[in-house]
């Protein structure tokens, strides 16, 4: 008994401390439980979201992510593996979040039991892509557009020649 007690109160203070949000649906697709972490992350403490269904998240999900989530969730309760998934929600601050969910169907004695799943914030994370994309572009522009030859060697061999420097040097790209 006194295991179990121990076990159960790391399980207890794992899941009241984790950065991410861990929540559980049974069968009929209402949240059974939810870690108190989705407070800093939706605005929302854990209370409001206990027994809700997930067409009761209209509001928080953008449409195209929740038409997204029924279909995900349908296919889970199908038996499918999924990767993570990838969601834009509007906490009760209205700033847009982009999140990840991955979610596992939960099988107890044999049978589907529920759905587990365990998200976190990636917006800051898909900022930072976008704004390299957006780089990246701006560079290539500049290097396309430049009346001067640009070359980059890496690794004794040329990965990158402008249209200029092929027209200056009159190789292609591939030589």
């Amino acid at each position: 008994n006194q295991e179990l007690r121990k076990a159960e109160e790391q399980y207890r203070l794992s899941f009241e401390n984790i950065n991410d949000i861990i929540f559980t649906f049974d069968m009929d697709l209402k949240i059974i439980s939810i870690s108190p972490s989705v407070e800093k992350f939706v605005g929302y403490k854990a209370d409001y979201f206990i027994g809700k269904s997930v067409s009761d998240f209209r509001s928080i999900l953008q449409p195209k992510s929740m038409k997204q989530a029924t279909n995900h969730i349908r296919r889970i309760m199908n038996g499918e593996v999924l990767p993570p998934m990838i969601y834009e929600l509007i906490p009760k601050d209205d700033t847009m979040k982009i999140i990840e969910i991955d979610a596992t169907m939960i099988k107890q004695d044999g049978k589907s039991a529920g759905i587990v799943c365990v998200s976190r914030d990636i917006t800051e994370r898909r900022n930072a892509e976008e704004s390299l994309r957006d780089s990246e572009e701006r560079f290539r522009l500049l290097a396309e557009s430049s009346p001067t030859a640009i070359l980059m060697y890496q690794n004794d061999k040329w990965i990158y020649a402008n249209p200029a420097a092929t027209e200056i040097t009159g190789y292609t790209n591939q030589e």
